[in-house]
């Protein structure tokens, strides 16, 4: 099902078709304006689970074998250490402080792996008691880890295709937006709200391109940011080479993007560190700067928290001044805010419903200018 720019049902704007090298995607059969709702889509299933369950999957961490080998250790290490404690307590003592670590690192992983099986039993559970339709809808979809046996093979294709709900540990399977293949600078993004998910374009795509969203947040600090960096962590978590328009880039062109994503990471923790309005300033600006000339790294919630953190410095800025100096800054005060709504409002209607509250707030910051 498709939508038009009021979100009214419409004829296809897309058709899904082989993506040479990608599998299954979605192609645009039409121009389509930014901020096009693309899809509307309900989770088929959702599962608590471990943080680590999709690192347990791409590693093979989840076996028994794993847990034998752990608490052997663990049993051999505790023989050791009573032996030795019968002659030597204190050098006893002294082996215990230093393999502690150790043991409490196996106690975590049998933790994880207690949780990782009620989670994939609960996984099984959900997939067994839906229609044939559903069940076999979710079978077509791709898996990048595939096992012997369907209940593992759900697994994988889970893994594979989730998005994140809400907290870390709980996620969902999405069989539309599933479709949507990655770019590290995508042409549309996603919203999650009550467990249901909106894919929106983010600008406008010509006929015969292929619709991507980007599946990480690729400016965290502790996060891949470069080419080689997302292409590792694509190729750990996806097992896929990335070659959208980013990471195809060569030579000065490929340094310079790694530069841009670089500095903007930067900024971002500079913006968190400065007591100083100015420098605040500078960095929102830099920042919207950036993300607009990178389509904001395939994911929108980075401009719009760069905008609405410039709006409320410059409000918070305006009640602490004086009389004069609000007189003095006034013009200063008005182009930015003026600009800051124009982009907030733009900015909201493309990644929101008209209705949704972040778009009723910057119509009535626009009203007040």
């Amino acid at each position: 099902m498709a939508f038009d720019r009021n979100n009214n049902e419409g004829d296809g704007l897309f058709a899904l078709v082989d993506i040479t090298g990608k599998g299954k995607g979605l192609l645009a059969i039409q121009d389509i304006e930014q901020g096009t709702l693309l899809v509307k889509d309900k989770a088929v299933l959702e599962i608590r689970h471990d943080v680590m369950l999709k690192e347990m999957v791409a590693r093979k961490l989840w076996g028994v074998h794993n847990m034998i080998w752990s608490w052997l250790e663990v049993m051999l290490a505790v023989v050791i250490f009573l032996l030795i404690y019968q002659n030597w307590p204190i050098v006893a003592g002294c082996l215990v402080l230093l393999s502690w670590q150790r043991i409490s690192s196996h106690m975590k992983t049998t933790q994880s792996f207690i949780l990782f099986n009620l989670s994939w039993r609960d996984l099984v559970k959900q997939i067994k008691s839906l229609d044939s339709s559903s069940k076999d809808e979710i079978e077509s979809l791709q898996n990048v880890f595939p096992f012997s046996n369907a209940n593992q093979n759900w697994l994988g294709i889970f893994c594979t295709n989730s998005f994140q709900i809400g907290e870390f540990d709980r996620s969902g399977l999405f069989l539309k937006v599933s479709r949507l293949n990655h770019s590290c600078r995508a042409n549309s993004d996603y919203n999650l709200l009550n467990g249901s998910i909106e894919v929106r374009t983010t600008r406008q795509v010509s006929a015969g391109e292929e619709l991507t969203i980007c599946y990480n947040n690729f400016l965290e600090e502790d996060g891949p940011v470069v080419k080689v960096e997302r292409k590792n962590y694509l190729q750990w978590a996806y097992r896929f080479s990335c070659k959208c328009e980013d990471c195809s880039l060569t030579g000065d062109l490929s340094k310079i993007n790694n530069h841009m994503r670089q500095r903007l990471v930067k900024l971002r923790k500079d913006w968190t560190l400065t007591q100083d309005f100015r420098q605040e300033r500078q960095i929102v600006d830099e920042q919207i700067r950036l993300l607009l000339k990178l389509d904001s790294c395939g994911k929108m919630e980075y401009i719009l928290q760069a905008v609405e953190c410039g709006w409320e410095a410059e409000m918070d800025k305006r009640e602490k001044d004086s009389n004069e100096e609000q007189e003095f800054e006034e013009k200063i005060y008005k182009d930015r805010a003026t600009f800051l709504v124009q982009l907030g409002r733009k900015l909201s209607k493309t990644f929101y419903d008209l209705d949704h509250q972040k778009c009723i707030e910057w119509e009535e910051r626009s009203q007040h200018l």
